[in-house]
């Protein structure tokens, strides 16, 4: 397997193997037992096909077909790049770190402080992107592999190893489960997936892997799902706030509990330094789009501007407030938002340049706008979260339109 496609892998499941989203897994195993998989399921189809629409081999390279070098045009697709981008980095590292921090304090040394290995952590990921892109992307395959195997291990031994006595869920408890209806929230758990196939410009060859990715995940989460559904009861995993530590206690005990530490760790380390590249991949071209170094250097004061933003976050407390998760809900919506307009541009693009209207690819975008327009009418914050989605869009299109005359200024100079 070629490094570059390893590179994709680690970098697409850096938010699926998350903390956050081994939680989320794990509450909504708990509220639906085995029903949780047809969703899933369709889920991954979807995702699936969206990767395959971004990867058409007749796309052009960069990210939105349909863009030309009109002014309104630029600004838009700039606003919705750095609204998709940076609050999710930001915002999903605060999280990320902290839980890291509060899982190295309870399972290895209760002495150390935890917010001292948060920030300990942000300064580690942080200087690792001032090295080498092979450097960085090898250190996110290791934390990304690290993750895989430390749940492969704990699943299996929850599904081999576990004694009958203990094997709490069945296939009858899926009638016994919460009727509840699956929250949309629940599809963002494969978000970064579907942007990894254009990272690498030229290796058209790593399309199928990268179109797997929602597979891979959604085998690695039936698996780990069915391990807990054996070991813990449904109303104990519903109502966890960390279900992922509960189940590996249940199924190896203590030992279970420093895996999981570790796999909580690891994950966290991927998640950040996997949004850390994107981010840097993303906002390079926006940033520096006419190679005026004089005006901006991203590979330099992106890593440096995103840290100090975080560590502002986590000093301020951010981390114990319920506005957080509703600002990490924001983000991940504009991701979403960003990656519905990627596709619908895509398929724009493919009619009128190759007469080419994909009807999978046209149902999953369908399905996921439904989806997007869905996520803030059902959420329980709603109020919060559209103010959180409006403000984030409106710092997007500040960025965006300060880039935009900065990089009119620049091309107007160059040719005087």
């Amino acid at each position: 397997m070629k490094r570059s496609l390893l590179s994709a892998l680690a970098l697409g499941c850096c938010w699926m193997f998350s903390p956050e989203s081994l939680a989320l897994i794990g509450n909504l195993a708990g509220q639906a037992g085995w029903a949780i998989f047809p969703p899933f399921a369709l889920i991954t189809l979807c995702f699936m096909i969206c990767a395959a629409l971004l990867t058409h081999q007749d796309l052009p390279a960069y990210d939105f077909p349909a863009q030309n070098n009109k002014a309104f045009s630029s600004i838009l697709i700039s606003t919705l790049t750095f609204a998709a981008i940076l609050p999710l980095t930001i915002i999903s590292a605060t999280a990320l770190l902290v839980t890291a921090g509060y899982a190295f304090n309870e399972v290895f040394l209760y002495w150390f402080p935890n917010f001292g290995f948060a920030f300990l952590l942000l300064g580690l990921l942080t200087g690792l992107q001032f090295f080498t892109e092979k450097i960085k992307l090898g250190a996110q395959v290791f934390f990304i592999g690290i993750t895989m195997l430390g749940l492969l291990t704990l699943s299996a031994y929850g599904i081999f190893l576990s004694s009958p006595n203990i094997m709490v869920t069945t296939l009858a408890d899926q009638g016994r489960a919460s009727s509840t209806s699956f929250f949309p929230w629940q599809v963002l758990i494969f978000l970064p997936l579907v942007y990894v196939g254009t990272l690498f410009p030229g290796e058209r060859h790593n399309r199928a892997g990268t179109i797997l990715i929602p597979a891979i995940g959604f085998v690695l989460f039936l698996i780990w799902v069915a391990a807990s559904l054996n070991n813990v009861t449904l109303e104990r995993l519903a109502s966890s706030g960390i279900p992922h530590m509960t189940t590996a206690r249940k199924i190896l005990g203590n030992p279970g509990r420093y895996i999981m530490g570790v796999i909580v760790i690891a994950g966290s380390c991927g998640a950040v330094n996997g949004f850390f590249i994107l981010c840097q991949r993303m906002l390079t071209d926006p940033l520096s789009k006419h190679k005026e170094k004089a005006y901006t250097n991203p590979q330099l004061f992106l890593p440096v501007l995103l840290a100090a933003c975080i560590g502002v976050a986590m000093a301020t407390g951010l981390a114990g407030e319920t506005l957080l998760e509703n600002l990490l809900r924001a983000a991940l919506f504009l991701w979403l938002l960003y990656m519905v307009a990627r596709c619908i541009a895509a398929l724009f693009w493919l009619y009128r340049q190759k007469g080419l209207v994909p009807i999978p690819a046209l149902l999953s975008t369908l399905a996921l706008s439904i989806v997007l327009i869905g996520l803030p009418l059902g959420d329980p914050e709603q109020q919060q979260l559209i103010l959180c989605i409006l403000s984030a869009l409106s710092a997007g299109m500040l960025i965006a339109i300060c880039q935009f005359f900065i990089n009119t200024s620049a091309r107007k100079e160059k040719t005087t």
